[in-house]
């Protein structure tokens, strides 16, 4: 019994080597396996556990190149990813660049600057400093918007006018009739006294 318990100690000693990789010369596995063969088993139990010992050791084989496979892919795959985020990053900063440009290019195709003469008395823009005027917020208006304008403040400033005239008329008018009206009063009143003393006058012969 002992020596069974130890060619069966042995024997999964010899397995877990073989599991590992380590396997033996062809001599020395039939060897091996004679000697850790235990007493009383028999010769179909022994060449099963054999088979089943080779299926073992072949499947785990696949299984490791399998895992080797799975992890080169794995680190194939994490080097394209990699490879695929530097690309979009490039893209996004070539395509940012790209947009830069054509802002740049509109703004100087749209932004030109011109020297335009303006006559005397044209220019209507508040300095702060008289030496150093600054027309960053001054604003190039046709001539003709400005002349329609004047000339609809000059119908609405004559409109104005035409308006206090009419009142200054009006006013007049009841000043003057207000005049008469006290005229006539004192008129009255003199043509009151004077035939009061024509009736109060003597007659003589």
């Amino acid at each position: 019994a002992s020596q069974r318990r130890w060619c069966g100690c042995m024997g999964l000693r010899w397995l877990s080597l073989c599991s590992r990789g380590l396997s033996l010369p062809s001599h020395a596995t039939s060897l091996t396996l004679g000697r850790m063969r235990a007493t009383g088993v028999t010769d179909e139990s022994w060449e099963t556990v054999v088979q089943l010992r080779a299926k073992k050791i072949a499947s785990e084989r696949v299984l490791a190149a399998e895992a080797h496979r799975l992890a080169e892919m794995q680190a194939f795959l994490r080097r394209r990813t990699m490879e695929e985020d530097e690309h979009n990053e490039r893209a996004g900063e070539v395509v940012e660049a790209l947009q830069t440009c054509r802002d740049e290019r509109l703004d100087h195709e749209v932004n030109v600057e011109i020297l335009v003469p303006i006559k005397q008395g044209s220019l209507e823009v508040q300095h702060t400093n008289d030496f150093e005027p600054e027309y960053s917020l001054a604003r190039l208006i046709p001539a003709s918007v400005v002349h329609d304008l004047n000339a609809q403040i000059l119908q609405l400033g004559q409109v104005r006018v035409d308006h206090m005239t009419s009142i200054m008329e009006l006013k007049k008018s009841i000043h003057t009739l207000e005049w008469q009206h006290e005229y006539f009063d004192m008129l009255a009143t003199d043509l009151a006294a004077k035939l009061k003393d024509v009736q109060l006058m003597r007659v003589t012969r």
